[in-house]
């Protein structure tokens, strides 16, 4: 009976003894697991706002050095240590100059784990777990890594305001901001050293070449260097994939009926295609080529068209892009009437009081007389007995015609209208889709 329960006292011993030796191998584990209470307990972390924020900031002034600027919650006037998870040492017991920010000097081309805490560690160990802790993916540390490819003012952690856009497939414009000297990349080559003193100057840049075709892809770079005696340092900067810009056909060519066998025909070229060489026009009377025109940048190409029954018939455009050969063809158009219209009052009340005024609403042909209507207009306290103006109309910014208008007799706070043959040269213009403007000059008035 003795025997039996002394067998059952070892049982239990046992068991007790497996139990403890269990707990105690479990232990590290769990701490090795980075248990949030335990450790926040342990090593007393300073709690950062965002996660890893590790800013590149330029050169020292005084020592003329590198450094970083390390976000989070840390006090002004309070120091804290600085430790590195590559090396897992204690780097500086730095004291805090300016809310929520630490600065250290770094080293060219060496790489960081910073983790900041109001606690002293010495052991490697303590500080790796120090640098690993990051409870329910909230960060309590930085953790961010510094290599030579972020050394000073690194556009990825500053605000450069980078664009990069495409309007002319031969081109892609590159527009930003930065404090440092710059490197330019097109396609994983560098093209341009852009240097600079000045800071938050907009910089440009055009990325031009002959083989560049529409819509076609490329990367563009702007990187951040430092050189330091014979070593450059180049940052990791900014990268961007773009397109080139679509090669658009052009809208339909505006036709004008300067006569039953003459018109004149304008059309827009894209913006897309807008540059010396950037394609070639072929117009069309119906399908009769009747010109070829070589694109010499400007935006509006005009030509005038005589032939029997031209008016008749119906005109598009065939853009040819020089790069990739496609054709690209434009809806087909009518020649439509040449005249020219404006909108005015015709209230008195609607003007000035103790004035005159001449308005044209219509400028037009008639057989082969160029013909205005309009209407004088006295808002005098008296009566005209005659008002005379000198009236000029231009086309496409060019004088037209110039013509001396007399009112007549005006009374006071009356409309006159009038119709009036401006020249009867019979030389046609296009008034229809040309940019049209008038001017008039008071030569003389008589009360």
């Amino acid at each position: 009976m003795f025997l039996i329960k002394e067998v059952i006292m070892k049982k239990r011993i046992l068991c007790l003894f497996l139990t403890l030796v269990m707990t105690i191998s479990v232990a590290p584990a769990m701490v090795g697991a980075a248990t949030p209470i335990n450790l926040a307990m342990k090593f007393g972390s300073v709690t950062l706002k965002q996660e890893g924020i590790v800013l590149p900031y330029g050169l020292n002034e005084t020592t003329g050095k590198p450094f970083v600027r390390i976000k989070g919650d840390f006090t002004k006037g309070k120091s804290y240590y600085l430790y590195d998870g590559v090396k897992n040492k204690r780097l500086a017991y730095i004291k805090c100059t300016a809310n929520d920010r630490l600065e250290y000097n770094i080293e060219y081309g060496r790489k960081y784990i910073f983790a900041a805490s109001n606690k002293k560690y010495s052991s490697k160990a303590d500080i790796k777990a120090l640098v690993n802790y990051n409870p329910q993916n909230k960060e309590y540390l930085t953790r961010t890594k510094l290599t030579k490819t972020i050394i000073g003012n690194d556009i990825t952690n500053t605000p450069y305001q980078v664009k990069i856009k495409s309007t002319q497939y031969n081109a892609i414009n590159l527009d930003f901001k930065s404090d440092s000297n710059c490197k330019l990349y097109f396609d994983g080559k560098m093209v341009k050293k852009d240097d600079t003193k000045q800071k938050n100057v907009s910089r440009k840049y055009r990325f031009k070449g002959k083989k560049l075709k529409p819509n076609s892809k490329h990367k563009i770079k702007v990187a951040p260097y430092l050189k330091v005696g014979k070593t450059t340092y180049t940052g990791t900067g900014i990268k961007e994939t773009v397109r080139t810009a679509k090669f658009t056909k052009t809208a339909a060519p505006l036709v004008t009926k300067l006569t039953k066998n003459m018109v004149a025909i304008r059309f827009t070229v894209p913006k897309s295609q807008r540059f010396k060489g950037g394609s070639i026009f072929y117009v069309y009377a119906g399908k009769k080529k009747i010109k070829t025109i070589q694109n010499n940048g400007k935006k509006t190409k005009k030509l005038t068209y005589e032939k029997k029954n031209a008016a008749k018939k119906k005109y598009k455009v065939v853009a040819k892009c020089p790069t990739n050969k496609k054709k690209y063809k434009s809806k087909k158009s009518k020649a439509k009437k040449n005249y020219h219209t404006w909108t005015y009052p015709t209230k008195v009340s609607s003007y000035k009081k103790g004035s005159q005024y001449v308005r044209p609403t219509k400028i037009y042909y008639r057989k082969d007389k160029l013909m205005v209507d309009g209407f004088y207009l006295n808002t005098q306290k008296y009566d005209f007995s005659e008002f005379k103006v000198d009236f000029v109309f231009t086309s496409d910014k060019k004088e037209i015609v110039k013509k001396r208008l007399s009112s007549g007799p005006l009374p006071k706070n009356k409309i006159r209208e009038f119709t009036v043959v401006l020249s009867n040269s019979g030389k046609r213009y296009d008034l229809r889709n040309s940019e049209m403007h008038w001017k008039y000059i008071v030569n003389t008035y008589k009360g």
